[in-house]
């Protein structure tokens, strides 16, 4: 079955317990968010950058981390 494709701009809104299952969501913008306990399971993350970002208390595991410090 095929994707269908949805722009979504969603401001000032909580979407807390929210589920995407099967979903491809490539080129996002996320600017002054709360992602305090997602989790993230089998993502293609690559190309993503962060910045001043808080990643205290944390947790990587099975991941490739070839990290470009630029």
């Amino acid at each position: 079955m095929a994707m269908s494709k949805e722009v979504m701009k969603i401001q000032m809104a909580d979407i807390s317990e929210s589920s995407f299952q099967e979903v491809k969501a490539e080129e996002l913008s996320f600017d002054n968010v709360s992602l305090a306990r997602t989790r993230i399971n089998n993502a293609n993350m690559g190309g993503m950058a962060l910045n001043d970002v808080n990643l205290a208390h944390s947790k990587i595991t099975n991941a490739n981390l070839n990290i470009s410090m630029k």
